[in-house]
């Protein structure tokens, strides 16, 4: 089956959204752009209910789908950078992740499927 082509503008931005959320997709959490997008605003409503301040290691339990985005990244306890693991630290990245989905519905629409957005070079190298 051909895929659809993206528009040269939008194909960094699929890539990185593909290379982002595929595991996403592979366990069958989002099917279309207009999923994703639903999925993302739902994280970043779950998150937001802490102190931006607040260590995600210490509520971790208290996460409900905000966990699964926040494990995307690997345990918050192996948390190697110099700035601490905070709320406002991860929801940073759920903001970029959300305006990037974003820009990708207006360019391609709510329906269009995930698994038709472009793999990075290196994800379709075999080992």
């Amino acid at each position: 089956m051909k895929k659809k082509r993206i528009p040269e503008q939008l194909e960094f931005v699929a890539q990185h959204i593909r290379h982002e959320f595929n595991y996403w997709y592979e366990i069958g959490r989002v099917r279309t752009l207009g999923g994703l997008l639903h999925t993302l605003r739902v994280v970043e409503y779950d998150m937001a209910r802490f102190d931006g301040d607040a260590l995600i290691a210490d509520r971790w339990e208290e996460l409900r789908l905000g966990l699964d985005y926040v494990e995307l990244f690997g345990d918050p306890n192996d948390h190697d950078d110099d700035e601490p693991l905070t709320f406002d630290y991860r929801l940073a990245n759920v903001e970029d992740d959300i305006m990037c989905v974003e820009e990708l519905v207006e360019g391609l629409g709510e329906s269009f499927q995930f698994g038709d957005l472009p793999k990075p070079k290196y994800m379709t190298t075999a080992a």
